[in-house]
């Protein structure tokens, strides 16, 4: 098996040398003049010549690095843009949109400081590697209603359905250890409202008038009343630090209440919540402090017009990396069957990285759709269009368990993985958990959820996607 990986590699640095000689006669003058004078005079072959190199120097930096045998972890430590740099790749290559909209796509930006852009080489290989040559039917699909209805509302059917118990209203604030700091002892929950029914009766769905079962925007009211000892409701229920002094406090207890205990809260979230965890280990407090984060801000814009009618064309109707904050754009007007009747027959999802700022969300949209919008939509102009409340809803996505978590270069290694809590009766989840894939989706947090059966289990249980081509 050594014998052939050496062979293998061999072979790759071969290839490399002849890439090297095909590409090292084009220096950086030559190749910046010849993008700007093609890119004015014909973009589509500017385009697809850049394209093309961007390919060439991704397998040329791949073969030199004889990631084929070593993965693309090897190469975790630096940041994509930069990689390519090494590997000889000349500016308007690095800079094309072909590069960049990984990026935008990825909300790989510090803190969302478009200025911060920073997505490990590795993790970003791998993920262009499994969204070309390991899709199944498309590139992309479309969802045929909301996140919660598409995604979440499965879960939840098939879990209740097998028994599982859900306690909504309830929110984690710190994990105990025991006084040898082996194993979590007690888990500290605030109540954040009390079930009328009792406490697991809560039925977070509701019917449309198409008779669909659906995840609501909001908590359901009639529901719930003030636990005692509360004052009033949180006026945002997924707020950490909207927190009432009269909020009853529990404790479940290892051995009492559960045998073992899975940590699924965003990685964002967990810095007071796990702060025994990080006083009794260091790797926690690494693996927390190396968490890169980046806020969003997000648009639903309703139209008069159809897309077609506002110029978008036959084009697939979703695109990246266009100008930033609200540069990933995605048609969703076949959603529009879904909701109430209305005049409307446009439904617009727009999106990207934006850093913390006083400025209003709404107030950002506008001006961004004001300036750029008609580059998607050629016939789409503000003062023509219907912008009111109704017509525009944007939120800034900024609290801890909203905040994006992507790959920077250098953090991979600092990450725990699902059985390495460093505590008997903990296990992790969620796409912060170090799992093979290390992107912000949902198929890494799926990915690690196998992990996590696997390891409580002992089953042994094959997860596709936990190495570079298994």
């Amino acid at each position: 098996m050594q014998a052939a990986a050496n062979c293998l590699g061999d072979r790759a640095t071969q290839i490399s040398q002849e890439c090297e000689s095909l590409l090292h006669n084009i220096s950086e003058e030559d190749a910046q003049a010849w993008y700007e004078s093609e890119h004015e005079n014909n973009p589509s072959v500017a385009d697809l010549v850049t394209a093309g190199l961007v390919g060439a120097y991704v397998l040329k930096g791949m073969l030199s690095d004889r990631l084929i045998t070593r993965g693309f972890d090897a190469i975790n430590s630096e940041d994509a843009t930069e990689w390519m740099r090494r590997h000889g790749a000349p500016n308007f290559v690095v800079k094309s949109p072909f590069v960049e909209l990984g990026y935008h796509y990825a909300f790989s930006y510090i803190d969302g400081d478009p200025n911060q852009p920073n997505m490990a080489a590795g993790a970003a290989l791998r993920g262009y590697m499994r969204m070309f040559f390991s899709q199944v039917g498309s590139f992309f699909y479309h969802f045929q209603g909301g996140m919660g209805d598409v995604i979440i509302k499965p879960f939840y059917d098939v879990l209740k359905a097998q028994g599982v118990k859900f306690e909504f209203f309830t929110q984690i604030t710190r994990l105990d250890l025991d006084p040898t700091q082996s194993q979590i002892a007690k888990v500290q929950i605030r109540r954040q409202a009390k079930i009328k029914a009792g406490q697991a009766a809560y039925d977070p769905l509701i019917e449309t008038p198409q008779g669909l079962r659906t995840w609501p925007v909001g908590p359901l009211m009639d529901q719930i009343e003030l636990a005692p000892g509360q004052t009033k409701f949180p006026d945002d229920f997924e707020n950490p630090f909207d927190m009432d002094e009269g909020d009853p406090i529990e404790e479940l207890s290892a051995g009492d209440d559960f045998d073992i205990a899975i940590l699924a809260i965003p990685g964002t979230a967990l810095g007071d919540i796990c702060q025994p965890l990080k006083d009794a280990d260091p790797a926690w407090g690494r693996c927390l402090a190396a968490m890169s984060s980046c806020p969003t801000v997000s648009a639903q814009l309703w139209t008069a017009e159809t897309p077609d009618e506002l110029g978008w064309g036959k084009m697939p109707h979703i695109s990246t990396g266009h100008v930033l904050p609200l540069s990933t754009w995605s048609d969703m007007t076949h959603l529009l069957k879904m909701e109430e009747p209305s005049n409307y027959r446009g439904h617009h999802l727009l999106c990207g990285p934006y850093p913390i700022t006083d400025e209003a969300p709404r107030d950002t949209s506008l001006k961004w759709l004001k300036k750029h919008f008609k580059d998607v939509l050629p016939k789409w102009r503000l003062k023509t269009q219907d912008v009111s409340a109704r017509a525009l809803y944007a939120r800034l996505n900024h609290k801890p368990s909203e905040l994006y978590i992507f790959g920077a270069a250098g953090t991979f290694d600092d990450r725990l993985r699902t059985d390495e809590s460093g505590f008997s009766n903990l296990f992790l989840c969620g796409d912060w958990v170090r799992n093979g894939t290390d992107l912000g989706w949902v198929e890494g947090a799926v990915t690690t959820a196998r992990q996590c059966a696997r390891a409580i289990t002992g089953v042994s249980i094959r997860v596709y996607g936990e190495t570079d081509f298994g």
